[in-house]
């Protein structure tokens, strides 16, 4: 077919962000959040389990009361210590360097800060201390574990004092504390990558303790935390959003800067009387229990543990949100939770390594999270028809975007090699792939398949008769195939691709939206509109959602 329309890429920014509706919550007026974006050198890391280490070796560890173990029955149940009580199968000998310091926000953590002493008496501040420490002890900090920001809006929850039920959050205090941590957070990761070039680092979230207040708790209470049972449902519902927002913030912060997240709050949110002291007598409220701590550190050596081997099988999901379903053991790298979007995420993909992955949004915004890096956009500009699907290069330095016309972008080291833009389609494209040696596939709703580049044509659905439509394709191995998954299920495999099964057959709750294959190739995985997750050959099922309410519908699937 001729007439292509060459579709010029170019370094665009990604979108600005405008305010969306957080399910189940009312969200606080916008904040205005300035994430600072900070370069550096990253060194790959490659641990071997149970090394013999030639030096001492010591987990870093900043953070404020949480991190100091306030509410631990005793120290061996404090996170800290826990994580390298695991960690040590995999760095024997290894050592506890805590520096953390009650009452730390991002300010005082990066600035003066005299209610804690540090190892030096010149040192005046968490961080400085820490940068000393890995100055002077340079190799012997396998990785660093970071937990900051509650502090910066805790202040902003006016609690009742005893059991008065009177209590607000203030608004703007909250908006001042995720600015104030939008700015200094980037400067405290930058400052730790500085003084430990590829050393890993590793930041949690902030779960909400407040939550305790809505449960019908059914027993006696003396803690003056307790009383904000009384306050009204109003308040619950701001310091949830307040929860969301800080966490929006400490995740897009780490997305832009290279520190792994790690997710802590759904567990101790789910069972927030379990988990801390809210709901008991001793006085340490907000703080956790024993079995809240445990929860952190398991929390922690999971993402520690997938860093240094590498991710296992496993599963992202994506909504049209862009909340991320990790399954099995796929890492949780970051997601746009808490992020307003002009558009919704249509597509995304992962990294070579799987340490990273991208998200699309049909006006071409580009979210990087993990090792996967930005190259540009189409967010600021028209489009004829929304993107809808995307593909990166071997060497993940760059990728493509495709519209539902056959535009097609190249950013980074993409190359353009043509497209369907301009052209007339029987059918809409609903997707693209690459080929593995710079080459790309797109495909149509009919399963017409284009091959541009080194990709070569190994056949189509083109002239046949499909039940339902195509909705996606994935790659076989070295280029020299691909499968096809249409929305009921139904599988076509070209080329080297084999066929493994498919859903054709059955009656589905919500129709399949993307597959992908495993890391062999020698099955795939689809996926549904509800979070059902299919497998075939030998790929792993690592779980679904599908028989859960899903109020946004996921959009796309990748694997690890």
């Amino acid at each position: 077919m001729g007439g292509h329309t060459h579709e010029v890429p170019g370094t665009i920014p990604a979108p600005t962000p405008n305010e969306r509706p957080t399910a189940g919550r009312r969200s606080l007026p916008r904040l205005l959040v300035v994430v600072s974006l900070v370069a550096f050198a990253s060194v790959a890391l490659v641990a071997t389990p149970a090394r013999a280490a030639q030096h001492p070796e010591y987990q870093l560890t900043l953070g404020n009361s949480l991190s100091t173990g306030t509410g631990a029955s005793a120290g061996a149940t404090q996170y800290p210590d826990l994580i390298v009580g695991h960690e040590e199968a995999n760095f024997p000998g290894l050592e506890l360097e805590n520096l953390a310091c009650g009452g730390s926000a991002t300010s005082t953590m990066l600035f003066a800060w005299g209610a804690c002493p540090f190892p030096d008496s010149s040192q005046v501040s968490q961080l400085d201390a820490a940068t000393t420490f890995l100055s002077d002890h340079p190799g012997a900090v396998p990785y660093i574990t970071l937990e900051v920001g509650i502090n910066n809006v805790d202040g902003c929850t006016l609690a009742p004092v005893a059991h008065t039920p009177v209590g607000v959050v203030d608004e703007n205090c909250v908006a001042t504390g995720i600015a104030a941590l939008s700015l200094q957070l980037p400067e405290i990761v930058a400052a730790l990558h500085a003084a430990a070039p590829g050393v890993p680092i590793f930041g949690m979230d902030v779960y909400d303790p407040y939550s305790a207040g809505q449960l019908d708790l059914g027993t006696p209470d003396d803690d003056p935390n307790a009383g904000v049972a009384a306050l009204p449902t109003s308040w619950f519902t701001e310091t949830a959003a307040m929860t969301d927002d800080i966490n929006a913030a400490i995740a897009a912060v780490y997305a832009s800067n290279s520190v792994t997240l790690v997710r802590v709050a759904p567990a101790i949110d789910a069972d927030v009387c379990g988990m801390t002291h809210m709901c008991d007598t001793t006085g340490m409220t907000l703080h956790p229990n024993d079995a809240g701590y445990a929860a952190i550190a398991s929390a922690f050596e999971q993402a520690i543990d997938q860093h240094f081997s590498g991710p296992g099988h496993g599963t992202w999901m994506v909504d049209a949100w862009g909340e991320i379903v990790n399954l099995g053991n796929a890492p949780f790298l970051g997601d746009l939770s808490g992020v307003a979007l002009n558009k919704p995420i249509v597509a995304m993909a992962a990294t070579s390594d799987r340490r990273g992955y991208w998200l699309a949004a049909s006006d071409g915004g580009i979210f990087a999270f993990g090792d996967a890096g930005f190259f540009g956009s189409t967010g600021a500009i028209h489009l004829n028809l929304p993107i809808v699907g995307m593909a990166p290069t071997p060497d993940d330095r760059g990728y493509w975007l495709v519209a539902a016309d056959g535009g097609v972008f190249a950013f980074g080291d993409a190359q353009f090699y043509g497209s369907m833009g301009g052209t007339h389609l029987n059918q809409p494209i609903v997707g693209m792939a690459a080929d593995g040696s710079g080459g790309y596939w797109l495909v149509a709703a009919d399963g017409g398949i284009f091959a541009y580049g080194t990709a070569g044509f190994f056949g189509s659905t083109g002239s046949m008769h499909l039940n339902e439509p195509v909705v996606g394709m994935a790659p076989a191995a070295q280029g020299q195939g691909y499968w096809l998954v249409a929305s009921d299920g139904g599988v076509f495999s070209y080329g080297s691709a084999l066929f493994f099964g498919s859903t054709g057959g059955l009656v589905l709750a919500q129709p399949i939206v993307g597959i992908t294959a495993s890391p062999d190739e020698g099955g795939y995985t689809m996926a549904g509109a509800d979070g059902g997750v299919f497998a075939f050959g030998d790929a792993d099922f690592n779980g679904s959602v599908g028989g859960h309410p899903v109020f946004v519908p996921i959009v796309a699937v990748a694997s690890t």
